[in-house]
């Protein structure tokens, strides 16, 4: 996992022993090294995170940079899952350093309620959003929030890589492999009406989409592998493989780039 964090030069991170997450690797307080330049930014959330970082990085390589600063958990996402002391850890480091940026990069979690409904004037879930993206907002210039994704992890996502190469090794057919999409479901969703709502009242925050790559609107399929080369996006405990995480790396950089040139609206 942590190899995912870093560039293509093979980049050192540092795991800081300060006790977060118990200081485990691949979870726990990375920092990146080598750095020359005077941006202050902070990577947050869960194994994602752990993946996503390297194009964080690619986009703010060490020229740019005067720290850079990874932590992440298993499962849990500081400002979105509430987990003690971690979190009062994070906030407090933020509140300190005040970074110029805070990448809150995560995959939303089935067992963790991201996706359970509760009607709105009793919303707990959203109230915890608001609370932690609202507080860490307060301590940077620009915050980018991570958007849900269309696929959820349940049971029977868990074994897709087993069951793809089982599939190419008999000759059968891989398209079989791919998802239905629901438009309407994906984008009525749970997280996505709490997280719009948390844009909305957030005006130094901004949303990273990374669904598109993965939809083919014509067909309403979720895409699970490239199919030219027969290789997959996905593993079996619902992470990205290196050219899953190539489809996104376009995206997330207009994503940063059109905020950072304050053109996005949300």
């Amino acid at each position: 996992m942590i190899a995912a964090c870093h560039t293509e030069d093979e980049e050192e991170t540092e795991i800081i022993d300060d006790g977060f997450g118990k200081s485990k690797p691949p979870f726990g307080h990375y920092s990146y090294q080598n750095n020359t330049g005077s941006l202050k930014i902070v990577i947050i959330g869960n194994s994602w995170a752990t993946q996503q970082a390297h194009i964080v990085r690619k986009l703010f390589p060490p020229s740019t940079t005067s720290s850079m600063d990874l932590f992440s958990l298993a499962g849990h996402c500081i400002g979105i899952h509430q987990q003690d002391p971690e979190t009062e850890f994070v906030m407090s480091y933020l509140e300190g350093l005040q970074p110029d940026y805070i990448f809150v990069l995560l995959r939303y979690v089935l067992e963790l309620q991201d996706y359970r409904y509760v009607k709105r004037r009793d919303d707990e879930i959203l109230e915890r959003y608001r609370a932690g993206i609202g507080r860490m907002s307060k301590t940077t210039k620009k915050l980018f929030l991570e958007l849900d994704s269309p696929y959820k992890c349940d049971g029977y996502k868990m074994d897709y890589l087993n069951r793809f190469i089982d599939v190419l090794e008999k000759n059968g057919n891989v398209s079989t492999l791919d998802f239905k999409y629901d438009e309407p479901a994906f984008l009525t969703s749970n997280p996505r009406k709490r997280l719009r709502n948390v844009l909305n009242r957030c005006k130094n925050c901004y949303p990273i989409d990374l669904s598109e790559p993965f939809i083919d609107h014509q067909n309403q399929i979720l895409k699970t592998y490239d199919k030219i080369r027969k290789l997959a996006y996905f593993d079996n405990t619902c992470h990205l493989t290196d050219v899953g995480l190539g489809r996104i790396e376009k995206p997330f950089q207009r994503a940063v780039e059109k905020a950072l040139n304050h053109t996005l609206k949300h």
